[in-house]
């Protein structure tokens, strides 16, 4: 009984947390949401930008992106290079 007791207060707990973590990230969530919603409109294959929201610190998620522009315009020239022949 004892155990179950300390089960539920652990799973509780988690619960809650949980709850709070949702709560706290929500607003962050959203925008990345509206990002990518508004990329998919445009016709883009969304890729996440965290400056694009405002999210500060993302190293590796700027370098991501950077990289990724990269070789979409790398492909765009190789694309019209191609309709020129």
């Amino acid at each position: 009984s004892l155990l179950w007791n300390l089960g539920d207060l652990g799973i509780g707990s988690m619960a809650w947390l949980n709850l709070i973590a949702i709560l706290l990230l929500s607003k962050t969530a959203l925008k990345v949401l509206k990002d990518y919603e508004t990329q998919k409109k445009e016709g883009k294959d969304p890729v996440f930008n965290p400056k694009n929201v405002g999210i500060e610190g993302l190293t590796f998620w700027e370098e991501r992106s950077k990289e990724v522009e990269r070789k979409s315009s790398r492909e765009k020239v190789i694309v019209d290079d191609n309709l020129k022949l």
